[in-house]
């Protein structure tokens, strides 16, 4: 592609798992080639994927060890501008730029359901490593809770499943921050 636009960033994040995440993107345009753009290639990067084993999540600066689940949702919304008479994108126009996500908890006392229901604005950030100490750290400085729904069943355990939205934040002058830190 001649090149490309990121539009979107997904990230999951369950007990027992690896995290995952994707990206989303909006190819310009593109050109046949006839020969690879690198005739050799370098050797694959070995290192570890980060896991649920060695994080954190934290709100308002205090941590939350009761999380079971949670995904976060990045989107430019651009749009490409697609005319006649090409395959090429001519331009791509900016669109609002949203995050949002969900978090799982256990249920064990009205606190952070609370947060929903008094509409109190609250803060994550959220920070998971592999074994080698590289770091995946997200913060989220304004965060309103759109719901705080129960689920239970039987046995079950009950859970609190919490939807998100994130909103720029004046001070810092982001909605989000997010850096991969390498281990030293």
């Amino acid at each position: 592609y001649t090149g490309n636009y990121f539009d979107t960033w997904e990230l999951r994040a369950e007990i027992d798992s690896f995290v995952e995440w994707s990206f989303g993107l909006i190819g310009m345009g593109r050109s046949d080639s006839t020969s690879p753009l690198d005739a050799t290639l370098d050797d694959v990067d070995t290192g570890k994927p980060l896991d649920t084993y060695s994080g954190t999540v934290t709100e308002n600066a205090v941590a939350i060890d009761i999380i079971k689940s949670l995904s976060i949702n990045v989107a430019n919304n651009r749009r490409p501008a697609e005319v006649l008479g090409t395959t090429t994108i001519v331009d791509s126009t900016p669109g609002r730029f949203t995050v949002s996500g969900s978090l799982s908890a256990y249920f064990q006392n009205a606190a952070l359901r609370d947060k929903f229901t008094d509409e109190t604005e609250s803060s994550l950030a959220i920070s998971f490593k592999n074994p080698a100490g590289d770091e995946l750290y997200v913060e989220l400085f304004e965060v309103l809770f759109m719901g705080a729904n129960k689920a239970h069943g039987g046995d079950d355990d009950v859970m609190l499943d919490m939807p998100w939205e994130a909103f720029y934040d004046a001070t810092t002058g982001v909605t989000m921050r997010a850096n991969m830190i390498p281990a030293v």
